[in-house]
C-alpha cells in the first residue's frame, strides 16, 4: 500500500468531494425524469395530471405511491437512495398506478358501471427511455470530480 501524506489527504478529498457532485447529479437527473413524466401524463391524460404528483425523494418514497425502480449503493451509501415515485393526491381518489397500467371494466356494488381506463404508461416508459442517459450523466459527473481532485 501506497504511504504518501500527498495521496491520502486526495483520498480523503475524493470521498467528500465526489459524494457532493454526485448528490447535485443525482438531483439534477431526477428532477428531469420527473418533468418528462409529468409532460406524457399531461398528453395522455390532460384531466388527471392535475390530480396526480410524480416527484422524487431522497428514501422511501411516501406511502400510497408506486414506485419502479430505487437507486442505491449498499449500506454505506444510504443516503444516495433515491425513489421516483406516483400517486394520487390527497382527496383526489384516484390512483396513478391506474393510469400507468390501466384497469379491467369496474363495477360498482349497486351493479352501475364505471367503464374502464386504458393503459397509457408514463412512469415506466419515461425511466426506461432515460435510465442510459442518467447511468452516463452520473459517470461523467463522477469522472469530473475525481479529474477535478487528482488536478490539484
Amino acid at each position: 500500500m501506497v504511504q504518501n501524506a500527498k495521496f491520502t489527504k486526495k483520498m480523503r478529498a475524493m470521498r467528500s468531494e465526489v459524494k457532493e457532485a454526485l448528490v447535485r447529479g443525482v438531483e439534477r437527473n431526477a428532477e428531469k425524469v420527473c418533468d418528462e413524466m409529468r409532460l406524457m401524463l399531461a398528453v395522455q391524460y390532460p384531466a388527471v395530471a392535475a390530480k396526480v404528483e410524480i416527484g422524487w425523494t431522497w428514501g422511501d418514497a411516501p406511502t400510497g405511491s408506486f414506485t419502479i425502480a430505487r437507486a442505491s449503493n449498499g449500506a454505506e451509501t444510504t443516503a444516495l437512495s433515491v425513489a421516483i415515485y406516483a400517486r394520487g393526491k390527497q382527496g383526489s381518489g384516484l390512483s396513478a398506478a391506474w393510469f400507468e397500467f390501466g384497469t379491467a371494466e369496474r363495477v360498482t356494488k349497486s351493479g352501475a358501471r364505471r367503464g374502464r381506463i386504458t393503459a397509457g404508461p408514463f412512469f415506466y416508459t419515461v425511466f426506461r427511455a432515460n435510465r442510459q442517459r442518467v447511468q452516463a450523466s452520473l459517470r461523467a459527473t463522477l469522472r469530473r470530480a475525481v479529474k477535478k481532485i487528482n488536478a490539484s
